[in-house]
């Protein structure tokens, strides 16, 4: 199976952009438990709604299009609403990174299919 490499400068910078999102909101860092994609509504940090969360891993896989991430890196995150690395990918069920993989193939196999 091939890896993929993604700059994880790339990613701590968007995390970060997300952690100082949340202490502005909250006034606090976030826990463990608290939810990266947050409602920017709420008074207490709870999860966005399916549709704002849909929207949110879709601005996220177009905000690392635009840095150069592998187009089927960005296809899987849209695909699955999770992203993968090598620094995080010991933290993913089984379940995720076969959904993961298989949105690799998939859009590779659709790759081949298209006419050049």
């Amino acid at each position: 199976m091939q890896r993929i490499r993604v700059r994880n400068d790339e990613i701590l910078n968007a995390m970060e952009a997300r952690r100082q999102e949340f202490i502005a909101k909250f006034g606090r860092e976030p826990k463990a438990t608290d939810p990266v994609w947050f409602d920017p509504d709420k008074d207490t940090p709870v999860d966005l709604s399916a549709e704002d969360d849909r929207k949110a891993w879709n601005e996220f896989a177009e905000s690392l299009a635009w840095k150069g991430t592998p187009p089927e890196v960005c296809y899987a995150v849209r695909k699955t609403g999770i992203y993968v690395s090598e620094s995080n990918h010991l933290l993913h069920s089984e379940s995720n990174m076969a959904k993961w993989h298989e949105a690799i193939r998939e859009y590779k196999d659709a790759s081949l299919k298209r006419p050049q």
